[in-house]
């Protein structure tokens, strides 16, 4: 599955970037139209990792900024409305995980909270 940009944020032709697994959610950060979150799951989500990636639209390219590797599949992600560089992304497992992704690596590791459920 490849994740495409289209041109309606002002950010040029279309585009593409190949996954290694299965997507599942495709966020735009609410600050910036040229930042994208995607959210993946291996084996289409049945059984396996997952990988949260920050995609930039650089030169009319997608290119990777942050990719998170997970023990379970990535199913839905969120960006902070707050602060631009905050994403949460919900895994298999029933946990979430809130990180910041900066530049080309993701600022500390993963921060999963899995007790939330009432």
């Amino acid at each position: 599955m490849s994740a495409s940009a289209a041109g309606g944020f002002g950010v040029g032709p279309a585009t593409s970037f190949q996954l290694d697994y299965m997507g599942y959610a495709v966020e735009w950060s609410p600050f910036d139209a040229t930042r994208l979150a995607v959210s993946s799951a291996q084996h289409f989500g049945i059984v396996g990792q997952g990988k949260q990636y920050v995609l930039q639209m650089q030169g009319g390219l997608l290119v990777p900024t942050a990719v998170f590797d997970t023990q379970d599949g990535v199913y839905d992600c969120t960006w902070s409305e707050a602060i631009d560089t905050h994403l949460a992304f919900a895994l298999g497992n029933g946990s979430v995980c809130v990180s910041a992704a900066r530049g080309h690596t993701a600022a500390g590791r993963c921060r999963s909270m899995p007790n939330l459920r009432t």
